[in-house]
């Protein structure tokens, strides 16, 4: 993996988290510090070859069926399978105070996490994710 460190000639910011996409989460040590109990109770950390920089692969192992997919709006295939979901509403029973897991009705799910792991994010002054509100529990 090559970490890009700057973007036409302009320097980018460092990143506790150099984005890869929401479904492939990468964390500096930094980041596996403060989030530490949080990361280990959810998935795995991989190491990745990266030269100068020590980086690792979020792995999350954590997959609960929790979108109610027909409140949700969801865009299919033609086969019905889930291709997007525009509006997540999940069923709060079946998360279980999770802080931070994926879902198994897309082929690739983003990781979902918890105003707690937001809030953590937050008070450790952790760098480069932006969290956007998908749902609030009622």
């Amino acid at each position: 993996m090559v970490v890009v460190h700057e973007d036409e000639g302009r320097a980018l910011l460092e990143s506790d988290s150099p984005w890869f996409g929401a479904h492939a989460l990468i964390f500096r040590p930094r980041a596996i510090s403060a989030l530490g109990p949080v990361l280990s109770n959810n998935g795995e950390l991989l190491p990745l070859s990266s030269g100068a920089d020590e980086l690792f692969l979020f792995n999350a192992t954590r997959v609960i069926d929790a979108l109610d997919e027909c409140a949700s709006s969801v865009t299919r295939f033609s086969s019905g399978r889930p291709m997007h979901i525009q509006r997540h509403i999940f069923r709060p029973e079946m998360l279980g105070g999770a802080d931070l897991f994926k879902i198994p009705n897309l082929t690739v799910s983003p990781a979902f996490v918890s105003e707690r792991v937001v809030q953590l994010w937050k008070d450790t002054r952790l760098r480069g994710l932006d969290f956007e509100e998908i749902w609030r529990p009622r």
